[in-house]
């Protein structure tokens, strides 16, 4: 079976013990802290956006829901001389009501209001050489403690830039495992975390505690370590296939990796 294939069983409800939770980002922090796994700290969480102020917090922060997903209303902002403030990831200069007006939109659109809350967390400083206002995301997909792909993102131009790696972070030969008409995002060039070999166990380390065989464990390599942004049990890229997909042989490796973590999973239960 696929790693495609895989997926449509687990979207469509057909997978039992998915770890869902994760998709909460404070659960996650929790979680996070729980078990010693590095991550951006939380300053102050509002359990709805008509409370938010900003008038307190530093040049540089992040205002974050709770449950949503694709970064959808997610303000990664640079407080401004006149007061308003400048969001490095869709670069547009808001004011305090205009955000507290988009916030609320994505409130009122959100089907799981008992669990929404939005947050102020800390703007992680990247240790790249991209320089931009969103440090680069790598989206490791471990397969119960295997890291077997890494997708590096690149927000900070339009369109997106992306470069792949296998899981010990060697380039991985594009011609042969990705599929893209490169629309919505563009080649990017591959840069390698400072302290990759760090990133890759605490990723690894990530996806056994969840106790699942697939999980994309996303990071950060900020200059005080590498930091989890997200677990994202079933991303949306490489299964919709908008920016990018995988070959049919890739797609096959991958879910023979699921297969294998499987078997490993059963194995630490005996």
């Amino acid at each position: 079976m696929k790693w495609t294939e895989r997926q449509k069983l687990r979207i469509g409800g057909e997978e039992k013990d998915v770890p869902w939770w994760v998709n909460d980002k404070l659960k996650l922090a929790n979680f996070c802290k729980e078990n010693d796994l590095p991550t951006p700290n939380i300053d102050v969480v509002w359990e709805h956006p008509d409370q938010i102020d900003l008038s307190s917090f530093g040049e540089n922060f992040v205002l974050k829901p709770s449950v949503l997903h694709s970064a959808r209303g997610v303000m990664v902002l640079k407080r401004l001389p006149d007061g308003k403030f400048y969001d490095g990831l869709t670069q547009r200069e808001l004011t305090q009501e205009t955000i507290i007006k988009e916030q609320t939109k994505h409130f009122e659109d959100c089907k799981y209001k008992s669990n929404y809350r939005i947050f102020i967390e800390e703007k992680v400083a990247g240790d790249d050489e991209v320089g931009g206002a969103v440090p680069l995301d790598y989206k490791i997909y471990c397969f119960y403690g295997v890291p077997r792909m890494v997708f590096q993102f690149n927000r900070n131009h339009k369109p997106k830039r992306a470069a792949w790696f296998d899981g010990q972070f060697r380039p991985i030969r594009m011609r042969e495992n990705i599929r893209s008409d490169w629309k919505f995002i563009h080649h990017g060039v591959h840069i390698l975390p400072r302290e990759w070999e760090k990133m890759l166990e605490i990723a690894s380390r990530a996806s056994k505690l969840v106790k699942t065989p697939f999980i994309s464990v996303d990071m950060f390599s900020s200059k005080r370590g590498p930091l989890i942004g997200e677990l994202t049990p079933a991303p949306g890229g490489p299964f919709y296939g908008d920016m990018y997909k995988f070959s049919e042989e890739f797609d096959t490796d991958l879910g023979r990796e699921w297969a294998a973590a499987l078997e490993r999973m059963k194995g630490d239960v005996k």
